[in-house]
């Protein structure tokens, strides 16, 4: 459609403050970037607010009218151990990680 656009994100949260959630996104190629969000915005869309906490971004556009959604992941926390047992198991399967 002319003028639409829907760019999705995934995140996680890398930090908090009492008010703020600091969150890292990633985009389909890989780009980072970093954004402030009210933790209030996040915890009203489902989303818990603890460092590991990963979820997505959906921007969607049309001339200049723009909707961003918050949506929970399936997995709502990755832990040190889940990243080390991912890693483990991608070394066993591929070789060097």
């Amino acid at each position: 459609m002319l003028g639409y656009s829907k760019d999705k994100f995934g995140c996680w949260i890398s930090g908090t403050d009492p008010n703020i959630a600091y969150v890292t996104l990633c985009d389909k190629e890989g780009e980072k970037s970093y954004m402030e969000i009210p933790v209030k915005e996040l915890k009203d869309n489902n989303i818990v607010c603890e460092i590991g906490s990963i979820f997505c971004i959906t921007i969607r556009s049309f001339f200049k009218w723009e909707k961003i959604a918050f949506e929970p992941a399936s997995s709502t926390v990755i832990t040190k151990k889940d990243v080390e047992k991912l890693r483990k198991y991608y070394e066993e399967k591929y070789g060097d990680v």
